[in-house]
């Protein structure tokens, strides 16, 4: 198993390092690579205006809707009255696009037409019949919710576990590879197989780009004789939170943390032992939101997570406390264990 922790590792930091590279790339410019041949003319009610004070704006780009919500589309639009952008290329293209591209409500705008001559009328353009530029188009809400398989691999010094008992004890040991590799007994395992997931205000934005979230963790891990319920706060760092489509942005990195207390469901183990949780953990990672529909994404993420896990007591080891007077049991059997984890799930 030495190998595969070792191999968990690399993975991390070939991530990490994926993450700072995908950060460095330059962003795409849509717009750039339409034909900016056709004239626009775009009329706009009271409530909206150009970037230059018109009510009425000329443009070479194609105007594009995107949908903002299910009662909500707005026009990207650029204005290019008394501008031939036509004559520009590579970043002055781009630069221009930046510098006088606004959008507005469909509902402020009054109608999209094609310019005319003496021969040619003006067509009435609708948004059915704008270009359709394939962009990706991803709204985050304020409200992330996640759900997440988990695999995890650990590694510690024991074959097994020994308890201490009346009769010389016990000592749960793996011994055959199906448990050494995954079980879910007290002998323990090397990988464990769960579920998680988490529920995550956001409260605070970063440049209107970039997001912080305070939210709690849940799910299921069956491991080391017992039915754990995680419970932890979870923050996490978004980066480029807010897609922008029209420059190729829509998937977006995280960094995210866990704190918190551990339940077992299967009643081995008191929650609460000497007023401090009996189990605990911690840990972090950083992961990507691949976004695959408007309000969904496909997630993958990595770290590493330190458990401290109690045990239930068997029989032996509650004769030797019983003959010893104890009645307040607080010293239950442990496993300390650190493990890298990859979670692969859906954020919506």
């Amino acid at each position: 198993m030495k190998n595969l922790l070792l191999k968990s590792g690399y993975l991390c930091l070939a991530f990490i390092l994926l993450m700072l590279a995908y950060s460095c790339t330059p962003t795409k410019c849509v717009l750039c690579d339409i034909d900016n041949s056709t004239l626009y003319k775009v009329e706009l009610d009271e409530d909206a205006i150009g970037n230059k004070g018109n009510k009425e704006i000329e443009t070479f780009f194609t105007p594009v809707p995107i949908e903002v919500s299910k009662k909500k589309v707005d026009l990207y639009l650029v204005d290019c009255t008394d501008d031939q952008p036509y004559k520009l290329t590579g970043e002055s293209l781009e630069q221009f696009i930046k510098q006088n591209m606004f959008r507005v409500d469909t509902s402020q705008v009054k109608r999209i037409v094609t310019t005319s001559d003496a021969d040619v009328p003006p067509e009435i353009v609708r948004y059915s019949e704008l270009e359709d530029l394939g962009l990706c188009n991803r709204a985050r809400k304020l409200v992330k919710i996640e759900l997440r398989g988990m695999l995890a691999s650990r590694r510690w010094d024991n074959e097994g576990m020994f308890y201490t008992g009346y009769n010389g004890g016990t000592f749960y040991e793996r011994n055959d590879f199906i448990n050494q590799v995954i079980g879910f007994g007290r002998g323990g395992t090397n990988l464990i197989l769960g579920a998680e997931a988490a529920i995550i205000p956001r409260v605070a934005r970063i440049n209107n780009r970039h997001a912080v979230g305070l939210g709690l963790l849940t799910g299921f891990w069956p491991v080391d004789g017992g039915l754990f319920i995680p419970i932890s706060f979870h923050p996490r760092f978004t980066f480029n939170e807010f897609s922008a489509p029209l420059w190729g942005k829509c998937n977006a990195w995280y960094l995210f943390g866990d704190l918190g207390a551990a339940y077992d469901a299967s009643g081995g183990v008191p929650f609460i032992i000497a007023d401090i949780p009996a189990s605990w953990f911690t840990g972090g990672g950083v992961g990507i939101d691949l976004w695959k529909t408007k309000n969904r994404d496909l997630s993958f993420d990595i770290g590493y997570r330190y458990t401290s896990l109690a045990m239930p007591i068997n029989d032996d080891l509650g004769n030797c406390y019983e003959a010893v007077g104890i009645d307040d049991i607080t010293n239950y059997p442990r496993r300390n264990a650190g493990q890298f984890f990859v979670r692969l799930g859906f954020t919506w």
